[in-house]
């Protein structure tokens, strides 16, 4: 179930009935209207702040949902998770035209805009950082985001998301959705107002996105694919056979 997608900020804003299930009906899309680059770096820099006070249960949690080992959460993911941050918060001034010389009494110039919706599907392995490296982009830019976290590991995005809104962020804006590929996923790639959509994960879903996407919208699709399974190395297991 999705909650009140409902905001006025951004490029745009969307809203649904909070008893609505996905559907390829649920996200109509209904205003536009845009914010000063300023608030947008203000909001991201703050969520950075509140993520570093709040690390130690973040990484707890990260660990719990996930079953990484705690120093790899400490040390690595939850602090590049707010380098990350940091690092797209300085984007929001600086995302220019260009003025292009040409031949002729003529003016020529490119104008960088939010694409709109950005629907964006996450794998288990490293939750939070998948999640930076979808959402800090798209939000630098302007747009609004409906995620979709593994079903394995969906708490610690549903925990950072509601700092972003201790950090300001306004609701509707960013909205995770927590469900199966087959339907969820599949809803979101399918979507007719979902304007572009990025997928991390197997080569096989990849390609099974890429298709949706194409029979929906055609909305541009941006894979990053491999697809990796974990796996369990016993005390008593031949290691020079096993790796």
């Amino acid at each position: 179930m999705l909650r009140n997608f409902e905001t006025s900020i951004y490029l745009r804003y969307i809203y649904m009935e909070s008893t609505m299930e996905i559907t390829p009906e649920t996200i109509p899309l209904l205003k536009k209207k845009r914010v000063l680059s300023l608030e947008r770096s203000r909001i991201l820099y703050h969520f950075a702040a509140l993520v570093e006070k709040h690390a130690d249960e973040i990484t707890a949690l990260e660990v719990w949902v996930n079953g990484k080992p705690y120093d790899q959460a400490a040390r690595a993911e939850i602090p590049l998770f707010i380098r990350l941050f940091r690092y797209y918060a300085g984007w929001d001034d600086n995302i220019h035209g260009l003025t292009i010389q040409t031949d002729g009494p003529y003016h020529v110039q490119t104008l960088h805009e939010p694409i709109g919706v950005a629907g964006q599907i996450i794998p288990w392995n490293f939750p939070l950082l998948m999640y930076a490296w979808k959402v800090g982009p798209a939000l630098a830019c302007g747009n609004t985001i409906v995620l979709k976290t593994a079903e394995q590991t969906p708490l610690s995005a549903l925990y950072v998301s509601n700092i972003f809104h201790e950090a300001g962020l306004p609701p509707g804006v960013l909205n995770i959705v927590s469900g199966y590929g087959p339907s969820a996923g599949a809803a979101l790639a399918s979507h007719m107002e979902v304007d572009k959509l990025a997928f991390t994960g197997s080569t096989a879903t990849g390609q099974i996105v890429l298709g949706l996407a194409a029979k929906s919208n055609l909305k541009p699709v941006t894979l990053d694919l491999g697809g990796k399974s974990p796996f369990i190395v016993c005390e008593d297991a031949n290691v020079d056979e096993s790796v």
